[in-house]
């Protein structure tokens, strides 16, 4: 890699060991049916990322420059959680109660480590971390349904406590925040004439805002990027309307849907990732109540056409964001829209032969103060080969072209799969990047 006119050398690895169990029980108690989730996750990885020659001497070394920088990192990550749910009929409602709760823990330890020759020094606590973020949260659920024909109607109220703390004892630094929250919703469900469906949804919720990306200490995420997000815990409460319209026909293989989204959130904090003079980049957070709206627009379409022994599809999405940032120390009035277009066409030349179109067409647009700031394209092309010389044998062909502003990319790759008979046991051969195109 390049960094300037100077070429840096990056090398990571992260090893990771994971195991997790999910169980789920439905029994019988009398006439009622009682529904048990347990959910169990652990995992570990090692990480160690070292950059050569070593990067952001202006703080890690008062300027002097030195040979490496390394960082070894430790993360460890336990998720537990379990609920439990009986349901009670009568006509045409149905009440479903539910309990239940999670517990989170992350702990993370990270040590920065300047190498000059054959010396290794350790930076001070101040560049470490050691740090374990707990969050726990309990919660009642009851749901009441009322379903008459093709109509249903359904009114949850969660209640809900939740807290979440950081500790992080290399630099004795502490936080914790804890909220009750009762967060109802409500839904609206009707089916018509066979093959139409009309839905909408209002919630409202209090959520955590950044529980679970706080670290004091500094972290280098690569050699362009070291980064400390010292920022207080705070929540957001949210209000969400959806609505969804669909007509779905298998007679004709016609499938349609159209969902309009809305949400609107008031926060405590803004935020702002300033890049410091010698290159780090630090979050700070800035108690000021603010507010933003979130609308999005999103179109499905598929149609089977038998003769042709083809499938059309095209999905597109519209996305607009309007709200407040803080940008050198001064907040302003910010939008974001994003358009995303894929269309995609599954055709079957031959038996033995089908082949496969994906076009993926983005748009960002930024604006400030309604002044245009940002206008970036991005168009991506897949077409895909599966040919089958025998009925154990296939041959895929993967290329995979991108086009981003003036730039463009052409990536193919060769896949042979070829299945021993009655032993259900496959054996691959993959040959990437054939072209040997490098970026």
């Amino acid at each position: 890699m390049a960094s300037g006119s100077q070429s840096v050398r990056q090398q990571l690895k992260i090893p990771s060991q994971s195991v997790s169990n999910r169980l789920r029980s439905v029994n019988t108690l009398g006439e009622h049916l009682v529904e048990i989730n347990s959910s169990i996750f652990f995992d570990k990885s090692p990480h160690s990322l070292r950059v050569s020659p070593g990067q952001f001497p202006e703080v890690l070394a008062e300027g002097e420059p030195f040979t490496a920088l390394k960082q070894e990192l430790h993360q460890e990550r336990i998720f537990v959680y379990q609920d439990a749910g009986i349901a009670f009929n009568w006509h045409h409602f149905t009440l479903s109660p539910r309990i239940g709760g999670y517990f989170k823990r992350k702990r993370i330890e990270s040590d920065l480590f300047l190498m000059e020759s054959a010396t290794i020094n350790r930076l001070p606590d101040n560049f470490r971390n050691d740090l374990k973020n707990d969050d726990l949260k309990v919660f009642a659920d009851p749901e009441i349904a009322f379903k008459k024909q093709k109509l249903t109607l359904k009114a949850s109220f969660s209640l809900s406590w939740q807290q979440v703390q950081f500790h992080d004892k290399a630099i004795s630094e502490k936080d914790k925040l804890g909220f009750f929250s009762l967060n109802p919703k409500f839904v609206a469900d009707y089916q018509f004439k066979n093959f139409w469906r009309i839905r909408g949804i209002w919630n409202f919720g209090e959520v955590m805002e950044n529980g679970h990306n706080i670290y004091y200490g500094y972290l280098l995420n690569s050699y362009r990027n070291l980064r400390k997000n010292n920022t207080p815990l705070s929540t957001k409460t949210q209000h969400k309307f959806s609505f969804y319209l669909s007509y779905r026909n298998p007679v004709t293989s016609f499938f349609n849907s159209l969902s309009a989204v809305r949400v609107f959130e008031k926060k405590s904090l803004v935020y702002d990732y300033q890049v410091q003079p010698n290159g780090t980049t630090v979050l700070q957070a800035i108690e000021l109540p603010h507010s933003s709206t979130l609308q999005s627009i999103n179109f499905y379409s598929s149609k089977y056409f038998s003769e042709q022994k083809s499938t059309f599809t095209v999905r597109a999405s519209l996305l607009s964001k309007t709200g407040k940032s803080l940008l050198n120390e001064e907040l302003l009035n910010t939008t974001t829209f994003f358009l995303n277009l894929k269309p995609s066409l599954d055709y079957n030349v031959t038996p033995w032969l089908n082949a496969e179109y994906k076009l993926d067409g983005s748009r960002i647009t930024t604006k400030i103060e309604d002044s245009e700031k940002s206008n970036i394209a991005m168009w991506k092309h897949f077409i895909t080969m599966f040919a089958f010389p025998a009925n154990n044998q296939e041959i895929s062909l993967f290329t995979e072209f991108y086009r981003y502003q003036s730039s463009s990319n052409l990536f193919a790759d060769i896949e042979y799969r070829y299945t021993i008979p009655d032993k259900q046991v496959d054996i691959e051969f993959h040959w990437n990047n054939i072209l040997e195109v490098t970026i």
